[in-house]
């Protein structure tokens, strides 16, 4: 009977090591947020801010006078840019 009672601890240990691991990769991949700095050009002098809308981080911004910007940013998303000029 011991020898069972044995198995199931080292059984619970794997399964509490493997969670572990799932967290930690979960925390690590929502951590690679990185702040992109660009600025926004165009043919004409803007004269209107430019709104920057970062819909999977639930974030945005407006862009400066000179069309300057920062939004953080992870892999893979993808940014809305909304102006009454656009």
């Amino acid at each position: 009977m011991p020898e069972a009672l044995s198995t199931y601890s080292i059984k619970t240990q794997w399964i509490c090591i493997g969670i572990y691991f799932f967290l930690s990769s979960y925390t690590g991949f929502s951590q690679s947020k990185v702040k992109l700095k660009r600025k926004i050009t165009t043919d004409s002098v803007l004269d209107f801010q430019v709104n920057i809308i970062n819909p999977s981080q639930h974030t945005g911004t407006i862009s400066k006078k000179d069309g300057s910007f920062e939004v953080f940013v992870s892999k893979g998303d993808e940014l809305i840019f909304y102006g009454d000029g656009l």
